[in-house]
Order: structure tokens, then C-alpha cells, then sequence
């Protein structure tokens, strides 16, 4: 759902981008893309920044997930007031939102840190949020492929295993957020916000995983003669 709503948002902003000349309408939104922006690296520069590029997608929805958060402990402190809770009570809460508070302006440090680093290396502006997840892998990897190395075919299995847990993980949540919100939606009593949280928690770990795969698909890429490139836009 929410990933079918960013690819949405996205083709609507790559219309936008063709009668606007800025920075913004050259920002990549797919490794793919940053690779093909990228003239002239080496690997080992393209690997790095694939690394960045893939830290930068996570760090995006763990500044969503802490706001979130942030949201939620707003609230229960409000609704604690609202009821006359204890004072202590009260105080607790309070204090777990200045918590929540300071986590995301770390996180927020984190994430603008992290894209200063990624523009310096690969030479590309990222001045907006990236929107579109790293794609998972239509298919499952060969259980042998010639020219891999045993370790990086180990670790390739091991990749796609946790991917497909995350994957299932998060098919799971969306369900269940559905046949929560059909339930909001009927007028009935539904801690939404819990389920909100656990459906972004679900993508970030979901987005980790695919990034991880991804870029060892292009490690062992550059391990074959293989174009990082083309392996990655044929996943």
C-alpha cells in the first residue's frame, strides 16, 4: 500500500521535474539512477556510495518512525492530563517524550550528516527525501553461480533469507493494519497510532534487508566483471 502510494507520488514528481531546471529534478531515486550519475567512478567509489545511498533510505524512515513516536508519547501525556492521572504518572510521560524528543533531532543530525557525506562523494545533489524503497529481488539466487566465491555465496543466501522474513514481516503488518483502519473506520475503538508505528517499523527493517541484498549483489558484481549497473537493474 504505502509503497504503491510512494511510486505514485514519485511518477507525479518526475512530470513535475521535466519544466522545472533544478538540482531537485536530478536527484536519483533508485541506485540505479545514482550509478548512471556517477560518470567515471571506479567501483570501489561506486560501492561506497551505493552503501551511503542505502543508509540514507533507512535513515529516512527512522526519522519517520521517531516522529511518530514523538506523536504518540504527545499524545499520551495529553491524554494523561486529560484524565487527571497521577502526577507522577504524568511526569513519566513527559519525560519519555523529551526522550523521544532528543532521539529524533539525533536521528535528524544523523540523516542530514549522512546526506551531506553521500552529495561530497557522489558528486549529486540530495537536496529532498528519498521516496522510492529499493526494489527486492523478483527471484531467489542461484544455490551455486559460477565465478562466486563460497563466502559471498554464503552470505548472499543468508541475505535473501533475511529478506524474505522482513518481506513476509511486513505483509503481515500491512494486513493487519487494514483490518485496523476498516475497523477505525466503522466507528470502532482501535489503537491506530500503535499500528501506524509498527507498520514503519516494518518497512525499515524491510528497507534494510533489501539494501543489504542489494549491495552484495553488487559487491559480488564487481567480484565477476560483471556491470554493478546492469546486475542491480536486472534484480
Amino acid at each position: 500500500m504505502k509503497t504503491m502510494m510512494k511510486r505514485m507520488i514519485f511518477a507525479v514528481l518526475a512530470v513535475f521535474a521535466l519544466t522545472v531546471n533544478d538540482a531537485r529534478a536530478e536527484m536519483p531515486q533508485t541506485d540505479v539512477d545514482l550509478i548512471s550519475q556517477m560518470t567515471g567512478a571506479d567501483n570501489d567509489k561506486v560501492l561506497q556510495a551505493l552503501g551511503m545511498f542505502y543508509d540514507l533510505h533507512a535513515s529516512e524512515l527512522a526519522v519517520q518512525y521517531a516522529d511518530e513516536q514523538l506523536t504518540g508519547a504527545f499524545f499520551a501525556v495529553t491524554r494523561a492530563q486529560r484524565n487527571n492521572a497521577a502526577a507522577q504518572k504524568i511526569a513519566e510521560l513527559q519525560q519519555a517524550q523529551k526522550d523521544k524528543s532528543a532521539q529524533r533531532a539525533a536521528l535528524t543530525q544523523q540523516n542530514q550528516t549522512l546526506r551531506v557525506r553521500l552529495e561530497e562523494l557522489s558528486g549529486v545533489e540530495f537536496l529532498d527525501n528519498l521516496m522510492v524503497t529499493p526494489e527486492a529481488p523478483l527471484n531467489a539466487p542461484a544455490a551455486t553461480a559460477s565465478g562466486v566465491a563460497s563466502d559471498l555465496a554464503k552470505a548472499r543466501s543468508e541475505a535473501w533469507t533475511v529478506l524474505e522474513t522482513a518481506q513476509k514481516a511486513l505483509q503481515e503488518e500491512r494486513l493487519v493494519l487494514l483490518d485496523a483502519q476498516q475497523r477505525y473506520s466503522e466507528g470502532q475503538k482501535v489503537p491506530i497510532g500503535n499500528h501506524l508505528r509498527a507498520m514503519t517499523a516494518a518497512e525499515l527493517n524491510f528497507t534494510k534487508a533489501v539494501s543489504a541484498y542489494r549491495l552484495l549483489e553488487a559487491k559480488i558484481a564487481t567480484t565477476t566483471g560483471k556491470s554493478i549497473k546492469d546486475v542491480l537493474a536486472g534484480l
